[in-house]
């Protein structure tokens, strides 16, 4: 049975998979990164305007607290994760996404890649 390539889970273990291949040429490789929190990837997902798709979640999930240099020697150079996904958004000029979704599915539907999302309301 193929595994559904639409759930997080899904992904998780892909990046599992990818962090133990590096760690035979970098010891230690997948011992470095730290994740994100739900509410640090819901957090952005207010940001960015949508609900991201288990890909993006699932790289945040295992990688997003992940200090710069830590993926070193193979991605040093980088800046990724909560941090600088959210300094993307909060400095850019790429519109959050507009109606209507453009991903094929209902906008209603969780498994949507682009489903608008609004910040909770302050009480």
């Amino acid at each position: 049975m193929m595994r559904n390539k639409d759930d997080e889970h899904f992904w998780a273990a892909e990046l599992d998979a990818w962090a133990r291949y590096f760690a035979a040429y970098a010891e230690g490789f997948g011992a470095r990164f730290a994740p994100a929190s739900e509410d640090d990837v819901h957090h952005l997902e207010v940001l960015a305007g949508f609900v991201f798709s288990p890909e993006p979640r699932a790289l945040l999930r295992r990688l997003g607290r992940t200090p710069h240099g830590a993926a070193a020697p193979f991605m040093e150079d980088y800046d990724f994760g909560i941090d600088a996904i959210a300094t993307f958004y909060a400095a850019s000029t790429v519109l959050p996404h507009q109606e209507p979704c453009t991903c094929g599915r209902s906008t209603d539907s969780p498994r949507c890649s682009s489903t608008p999302l609004r910040a909770p309301r302050s009480r």
